[in-house]
């Protein structure tokens, strides 16, 4: 009765199996058995990019998230995110607003979005992406909900990029995850004492403004060509 009711609703159960489930993630230990998903993943999604960082951005923090999610999508990388206040929001609009693709991996069900301002937002990503979580569909979020999935968010990426991050924050974990998993980390530099520790524990620096945005997809093609 569950799985016809989520079929009414649009959401679709991915299995390990399934020839839909991202290799990316099937490749981890840890990776879900099960995926929920609201609108479709596609073969390039596989050439994807995670933008991460604080709820509550520096005007400067979120122009730069919204900016590289634009020049990501143009330049035909998936972005992903968490759907979250503040930079995840800002990359999130910032591909959609290039008609790019971007992926939006959730700390709850598919119909408990959160945060609820950003239910809009959500709908339009399901038609430019889709809203991923490992969760029953009616799940409420929660803070062990939220950092488990950040290793999917690192886990379906090729990289992920930080942009100030707090101190022991979600978006730090995050960082963390991607470099366990063998990803390539970015950090922006500026003092942000989130990512400052990551760059001191080996992140790629990335300069805010028009040069570090050239440098960060230079540096993305010659990832993708290895």
């Amino acid at each position: 009765a569950d799985i016809t009711r989520f079929e009414e609703q649009r959401i679709r159960i991915i299995l390990w199996d399934d020839a839909e489930y991202p290799a990316s993630l099937l490749a981890l230990d840890d990776a879900p058995p099960v995926l929920f998903a609201r609108g479709r993943l596609e073969p390039q999604d596989s050439r994807a990019v995670a933008i991460v960082g604080t709820r509550t951005p520096t005007p400067l923090g979120a122009a730069l998230a919204e900016a590289l999610g634009y020049a990501l999508a143009q330049a035909g990388w998936t972005v992903i995110s968490g759907l979250a206040l503040g930079i995840d929001g800002a990359a999130h609009m910032g591909a959609l607003r290039a008609g790019g693709r971007t992926l939006a991996v959730l700390g709850c069900g598919l119909n408990r979005v959160y945060p609820p301002v950003h239910r809009g937002l959500a709908h339009q990503i399901v038609g430019q992406g889709a809203l991923l979580s490992e969760v029953h569909p009616e799940a409420t979020v929660s803070a062990q909900q939220l950092m488990a999935r950040n290793r999917l968010t690192s886990g379906l990426s090729r990289a992920v990029l930080v942009i100030e991050a707090a101190q022991d924050s979600g978006s730090l974990s995050t960082g963390r995850r991607a470099r366990a998993q063998g990803r390539a980390v970015f950090a922006v530099a500026g003092g942000d004492t989130g990512c400052e520790e990551l760059l001191r524990d080996g992140a790629t620096p990335i300069l805010p403004g028009e040069e570090g945005i050239h440098t960060l997809l230079d540096q993305l093609e010659a990832l993708a060509a290895v």
